[in-house]
């Protein structure tokens, strides 16, 4: 029996013990750039089971395998490890850190976002210095029930209790708590209408957005339903002028070119005709920068929509400008991901097939898009007696068109 990893097929086998363990490499692209990821599956205990007794199972994760080993030797008790007990007075503020040290590569950006910031601004005040193995149901019951009382959100509430619950599934894994003991039973958040311009409000916003340098685009997003990501790093290639297609297939991660959120690739089609316009307005505006730049414009990425030296937009400013927009039209919960509700409902009002919508959203259940248009379903007779106000509207103002020419 090898002391060390041995490839054996796709697996790394290795025996500690007795037991003979597989472990399995799952590669994440993100950015450009590869994180590998090492899974293993050991028997944690084991318990009865018709008269017989099976092994419950766990799975550990690392970035390497030399990580890995040192988990499973800790968990198999080898070289001088000792339970749980050797580590007193752990507690859950270090013991979050050390949680989100180790998940956050398999999350995706937003979701490290969102962890990170409920670790540090709610459990750790919160709960942060009591230590793992002396956290109650109790404990945590005050604490999510505090929150509920002081005003929190309960969707904020919500994903508080399920990164809460992860932390101590960690924890009993690695053998840090006898138990799970988060089962605070919190009320179901009532989903609010999802946000989109209607059609009275799209004058205003291109008014306004006509102001910014990100005017072209916001209407990008909103005749294509694209994510805000995918409209910034859209490229002209993906771009089919003659027919009024869009093929979109990647998105702008971390200062490079990363999957969509699906991972898959889809033509956005059926787009109304004056999208042309919006495509002519881009590059008229690029060719703009191109010029007042100078030697210094660089667009090797060959993108739609840039800033003034060539380079992707920023995301951050450009939602920032977003919601100087939005509180000057005095509309709250509005972001640049509203264009996709936008482009959701109307298009829907438009053509009447829910099955054009979730395919040019990349959906593949009918039911995410519903979500999308539920607002729309609820009143539809509203919508009918404005679409065609609402298709006009998309149309730039001839002054506007006039000074981009």
């Amino acid at each position: 029996m090898s002391n060390e990893w041995t490839p054996e097929g796709k697996a790394y086998v290795k025996y500690y013990g007795k037991y003979k363990v597989r472990a399995y490499k799952t590669v994440k692209h993100a950015g450009g750039r590869e994180y590998p990821k090492y899974r293993a599956r050991v028997p944690a205990s084991f318990e009865r089971k018709n008269g017989i007794m099976k092994p419950v199972t766990t799975e550990k994760t690392a970035d390497t395998l030399e990580e890995l080993d040192h988990k499973l030797r800790y968990l198999f008790r080898l070289d001088g490890f000792e339970p749980a007990t050797s580590r007193p007075g752990l507690t859950i503020a270090e013991y979050a850190a050390e949680y989100y040290d180790n998940n956050h590569i398999i999350w995706a950006p937003a979701t490290q976002k969102d962890y990170r910031r409920t670790i540090e601004k709610l459990i750790v005040p919160g709960i942060g210095d009591i230590e793992v193995a002396r956290l109650t149901g109790s404990d945590c019951d005050r604490f999510l029930l505090g929150l509920l009382g002081e005003g929190c959100p309960l969707t904020t509430l919500h994903k508080c209790k399920s990164l809460l619950r992860g932390i101590m599934e960690s924890a009993c894994s690695d053998r840090l708590a006898s138990r799970q003991v988060v089962k605070t039973r919190l009320p179901k958040p009532v989903s609010a209408p999802r946000p989109f311009l209607e059609s009275d409000e799209i004058p205003v916003f291109r008014a306004l957005a006509a102001e910014t340098q990100f005017a072209d685009l916001y209407e990008f997003l909103m005749y294509t339903g694209a994510r805000p990501s995918e409209g910034i790093g859209m490229t002209w290639d993906r771009v089919d002028e003659v027919n009024l297609e869009v093929l979109i297939d990647r998105q702008w991660q971390d200062g490079g070119f990363a999957p969509t959120k699906t991972r898959k690739t889809r033509t956005v089609w059926e787009i109304d005709g004056d999208f042309a316009l919006v495509i002519e307005c881009a590059r008229q505006h690029q060719e703009e920068q191109k010029r007042a730049a100078g030697d210094r414009w660089n667009n090797r990425h060959n993108l739609m929509f840039t800033n003034n030296t060539g380079g992707a937009i920023d995301y951050n400013t450009a939602e920032e400008v977003f919601t100087w927009i939005r509180d000057q039209m005095g509309i709250e919960r509005l972001t640049m991901h509203s264009m996709r509700h936008t482009y959701a409902t109307h298009t829907y009002a438009r053509t009447g097939d829910i099955d054009i919508v979730r395919r040019n959203l990349g959906h593949d259940k009918y039911e995410t898009t519903l979500i999308y248009i539920g607002t729309l379903l609820e009143s539809r007779r509203k919508y009918r007696s404005n679409m065609d106000g609402y298709w006009n509207s998309f149309k730039r103002v001839e002054e506007d068109a006039d000074d981009k020419v």
